[in-house]
């Protein structure tokens, strides 16, 4: 049987989430507005942090996802960046072949306009209010309601990691329906490692952040 106090934190838990991501389908719905449509991203942005906060506040639960110093913040992303260098080169490798067995496309050189706006625009609009909600407030929750039991490769494992992946791919099909939107579910996990890795954000951030720019960056450097 789960005590009260889990019932309670799993009950409020989906209410704010539902809230949260009704409150971002009711905008992104109302996008034919010229003052949304010009707003769209930041006003998702300062909801997905603004509700979560607002809820820790009024129970007065610590931000303890949050680095509070300079080395604990270099060591996340410190980590972030062994990451990267792990994953990525093997999902550029796989992609590669996926563009030329099955899309027939080819490779046609380093091309990406407006590299650092988009990065920016990902890290601050994206990354960061993402993060915050999903592998911030969300993953903590859901450590509260089943906490980690069982360890492995140093890391402590629990159902928080893959169920806030499973929600963070579901949220983004609920705001609006794309086929390959289950694939977020994998980079989800990856955020979830870091973050319980890390005990912080920045090395889900920075990973966020370049997944979503080397994306963006195969839909310019390959064509069929």
């Amino acid at each position: 049987m789960m005590d009260l106090s889990k019932k309670r934190t799993s009950v409020e838990s989906l209410i704010l989430l539902l809230l949260t991501l009704i409150i971002c389908k009711i905008i992104y719905e109302c996008r034919f507005l010229p003052w949304v449509h010009q707003y769209l991203s930041t006003l998702t942005a300062l909801l997905l942090i603004y509700i979560p906060f607002s809820y820790m506040w009024w129970r007065r639960l610590a931000l303890d996802f949050i680095e509070r110093d300079f080395k604990s913040m270099i060591r996340s992303l410190e980590i972030g960046i062994i990451f990267s260098v792990i994953i990525f080169p093997i999902f550029l490798l796989a992609n590669n072949l996926y563009q030329e067995l099955f899309l027939a496309s080819l490779y046609r050189g380093w091309y990406y306009p407006e590299i650092v706006q988009f990065s920016v625009y990902q890290i601050f609009l994206i990354a960061i209010p993402e993060e915050f909600f999903f592998r911030g407030y969300i993953q903590s929750q859901l450590n509260r309601i089943f906490p980690p039991n069982f360890s492995l490769f140093g890391l402590r494992w629990g159902w928080s990691i893959p169920l806030t992946a499973l929600i963070f791919a579901f949220s983004h099909t609920f705001i609006t329906f794309q086929w390959w939107h289950f694939s977020i579910f994998f980079p989800g996990l990856v955020f979830g490692v870091l973050r319980e890795k890390t005990g912080g954000l920045i090395a889900p951030i920075f990973f966020h952040t370049l997944s979503n720019v080397i994306v963006q960056g195969i839909g310019y450097m390959y064509r069929s």
